[in-house]
């Protein structure tokens, strides 16, 4: 039922925020495809929710041009007619993920010069080998952070940049798009658990913790099946992004967006010499109270 009427509905409703050049709220659209795929238990329709976010998402960092604008809005359009066009049978059909994979493989490929700044235009080569020896260096650091288990960082984001780089340079392959999407999820995720490191929420923080380090350690294996070249890979990974999606929406639930709440922290927030003053005030009125009991 999903994929045969709500899945199309949103992908229509995206197609049109597209052609009216909205790309944001194509975004939400986006969000919702992976809200309500993930509630419903529809591993297949999550992935594709997520894919999509992420190729609408990636627009945003295109030099800035009306022509690059048009090219890249007209190769979304077309890649989710293409998507429209797969025949789903069965969710729980394995193989039918994969051709949406491919899918965006061959989107990315035709929208990654954009990407590029006018000095590098023509001047990288596709070297495909590069790119995995790159990736595999980041992944094996990737998993030596993990490891760590500290709440500060921002390695995942960091790994992310530095694989999304070479990947516009130098090319990638299937499984490579399979890891940066698998990534941007975790990061997703991750910022809401560093959240609720970062303040004590006692109870609740325990079992995100928990749920976290189970979702980590299953990252790390997913991310290993791609050092060893598996060909489960892409299987597992989609199978992966859906658990990121189900508990990063789940996160949303609990405390909204991560900007909203750093926004109201900031709003609250008072400068030194204003805190000092009324530290200074609060304990002229405890003195007076002692001395005039």
């Amino acid at each position: 039922m999903f994929f045969d009427i709500i899945l199309k509905e949103y992908l229509n409703v995206i197609l049109k925020a597209l052609k009216n050049d909205d790309l944001h709220t194509a975004n939400i659209f986006c969000n919702r495809i992976i809200t309500d795929a993930t509630f419903n238990k529809m591993e297949n329709a999550t992935v594709i929710g997520a894919i999509l976010k992420e190729s609408i998402t990636d627009s945003f960092s295109v030099p800035p041009n009306k022509e690059n604008f048009r090219k890249i809005k007209n190769e979304i359009i077309d890649f989710i007619e293409d998507i429209k066009e797969t025949k789903f049978k069965d969710d729980e059909e394995k193989d039918q993920i994969k051709k949406v994979w491919v899918l965006y493989y061959k989107y990315f490929k035709k929208i990654r010069d954009l990407f590029l700044l006018p000095y590098e235009i023509n001047n990288y080569n596709l070297n495909e080998i590069f790119s995995k020896s790159i990736t595999k260096f980041c992944l094996k650091f990737l998993i030596r952070e993990l490891e760590k288990t500290n709440y500060s960082t921002i390695t995942p984001y960091g790994v992310l940049n530095e694989l999304s780089r070479v990947y516009i340079t130098h090319g990638l392959d299937v499984n490579d798009l399979g890891i940066k999407v698998l990534i941007t999820y975790f990061g997703r995720y991750f910022e809401y658990v560093k959240i609720f490191a970062k303040n004590s929420f006692e109870l609740i923080a325990k079992d995100i913790e928990k749920e976290y380090l189970e979702q980590k350690n299953k990252f790390v294996k997913v991310i290993e099946l791609y050092l060893e070249n598996n060909d489960l890979f892409l299987e597992e990974a989609s199978k992966l992004l859906f658990s990121f999606c189900l508990e990063w929406r789940k996160m949303f639930m609990r405390i909204m967006e991560i900007k909203f709440i750093q926004k109201k922290e900031r709003m609250i927030e008072l400068p030194e010499e204003t805190k000092e003053k009324i530290r200074k005030i609060v304990s002229e009125v405890i003195k007076r109270e002692v001395n005039n009991p």
